[in-house]
C-alpha cells in the first residue's frame, strides 16, 4: 500500500506510516508530502520520531522546525486543486531528483492556491507551482490573492499555463542550478526558462535562471 507522511491535526494516532484510511481523516487544511525522499528525511528526522516529523512539517508552526526542515529539502508547493500545476509539481521534483539529487526536492501539496500564497508571503515557502495568473495576482495582492501583501516573486520555469515560481530572495546560484537541471528534461517536462528581465503584466524570470538561459557562468555562492 502507498503511504504517506501529513500533518494532521493534534490528537491523531501516528504509527509508522499513516494509511491512507488515516490519510481520509486529516481535514482540507493539512499538507500532505510527497514520499519520494523518505529515506533521507528519515535520516534527517531520527532523533525525533515520526511524530515529531509530523509536527514539523505542518503548515505554519512550529516556524523554527519547519525553518530548519526547509534549509534540507528543496520543497515545491502545489495546491491538490489544481491538477495541472500539482502534475508539473510531481515532474519538476522527479527531474531534480534525478538530474540535482542534492536539492532533496520534494512536493508540498496544500489544499488550495491561497495556502500556498499565505506561506510564499509570509517568508514560509520558498518555491512553488502557480498558473500564470495567479503568479502575477500574488506579485500585485490583486484577486483571488487581494487579503495578501504583494509579493515579489520570480520565474524558474514555465509552460504555457503554470509557472515554477521563487521569492525575488531565492539565491541567484540555486536558481542557476535548478533551471540547468530542469532543463535537462525540458523537452519531456514541457518547460522553458523565459528570456526576460521585467515586462508589463509578466513575472520577471530570476536572475540565476535568466543567466543559465544565456549562457553565462555560475555566480559563485
Amino acid at each position: 500500500m502507498n503511504r504517506r507522511l501529513v500533518d494532521c491535526r493534534p490528537g491523531d494516532v501516528l504509527r509508522g506510516a499513516l494509511s491512507r484510511e488515516a490519510v481520509a481523516k486529516c481535514s482540507d487544511d493539512d499538507f500532505v508530502v510527497n514520499e519520494s525522499a523518505l529515506p533521507a528525511r528519515r535520516r534527517f528526522l531520527g532523533g525525533v520520531g515520526l511524530a515529531g516529523a509530523v509536527v514539523l512539517l505542518a503548515g505554519h508552526t512550529p516556524f523554527r522546525q519547519w525553518a530548519i526542515y526547509r534549509q534540507r529539502f528543496l520543497l515545491i508547493h502545489t495546491s491538490r486543486e489544481d491538477l495541472g500545476g500539482d502534475s508539473l509539481g510531481d515532474g519538476v521534483a522527479a527531474a531534480l531528483l534525478r538530474n540535482l539529487p542534492s536539492s532533496r526536492a520534494q512536493v508540498v501539496r496544500g489544499p488550495n492556491s491561497a495556502r500556498i500564497a499565505s506561506l510564499l508571503s509570509t517568508g514560509q515557502a520558498d518555491v512553488a507551482v502557480l498558473t500564470r495568473h495567479e503568479a502575477l495576482a500574488l506579485t500585485r495582492s490583486s484577486s483571488p490573492f487581494q487579503d495578501y501583501t504583494a509579493t515579489a516573486l520570480r520565474v524558474l520555469v514555465e509552460n504555457d499555463s503554470h509557472q515554477l515560481v521563487c521569492r525575488v530572495d531565492f539565491p541567484g546560484h540555486h536558481g542557476y542550478l535548478i533551471a540547468e537541471a530542469l532543463m535537462a528534461d525540458g523537452p519531456v517536462l514541457g518547460v522553458t526558462v523565459p528570456d526576460r528581465e521585467s515586462g508589463e503584466n509578466i513575472v520577471p524570470t530570476h536572475a540565476g535562471a535568466l543567466a543559465y538561459a544565456r549562457g553565462l557562468p555560475l555566480d559563485p555562492p
